[in-house]
């Protein structure tokens, strides 16, 4: 007899109830903005999400305590308190591109190109760095290890090829995408 798992949901759409294969149910409750504010545990446990008047995760209670998030006037993420006291602080420049994520342990950077593209991410001292050709699309990555992401496109600037060499060169992997004439993956070679 095979596994089952069923998922219901509300006129507009929205989960209402989850049975996965072991059969546990989980149950969830909605606000007038169709914003999810409960999941319900068959232990009895739950899980509430609270939002402010602009319809931001003000906040999440669950057996471990709450999890606050504040925002900035522009409505980024300026603050995440874990139960535990713990702060995660985001700050952005500017344009309201993310630029530095900081942790009691790290801080990552985010830095960008004259046209507004990612160009670096530097956590702990390490440097990923972004290209991009001249319409954006993203060429290649290199990350601080020296692994190397190549892409490919087509003339219509969808992916066809993926190549992934170590710091020395070697090939780690390599992907053609065959696609289909509106664009639909059809198939994967490696």
């Amino acid at each position: 007899m095979g596994q089952e798992s069923l998922t219901l949901y509300n006129k507009v759409g929205n989960i209402i109830s989850t049975t996965d294969f072991n059969g546990e149910i989980i149950l969830y409750e909605y606000n007038t903005n169709n914003q999810l504010t409960k999941k319900l545990f068959e232990d009895g446990t739950s899980v509430e999400f609270n939002y402010d008047n602009v319809g931001r995760l003000e906040s999440i209670v669950d057996d471990r305590g709450t999890t606050d998030y504040t925002y900035n006037e522009r409505g980024n993420l300026l603050s995440r308190t874990e139960p535990d006291g713990k702060t995660i602080s985001y700050a952005y420049n500017d344009s309201g591109k993310l630029e530095s994520i900081i942790t009691d342990s790290q801080v990552t950077s985010y830095t960008y190109d004259s046209f507004n593209f990612l160009d670096k991410v530097t956590a702990n001292g390490e440097v990923t760095d972004y290209d991009y050709d001249v319409l954006g699309n993203l060429m290649q990555t290199t990350l601080a290890n020296g692994v190397v992401e190549t892409r490919e496109y087509d003339e219509l600037y969808r992916l066809i090829g993926l190549d992934n060499t170590d710091a020395d060169g070697n090939v780690i992997s390599s992907y053609d995408y065959t696609l289909d004439a509106v664009g639909n993956r059809t198939l994967v070679g490696e």
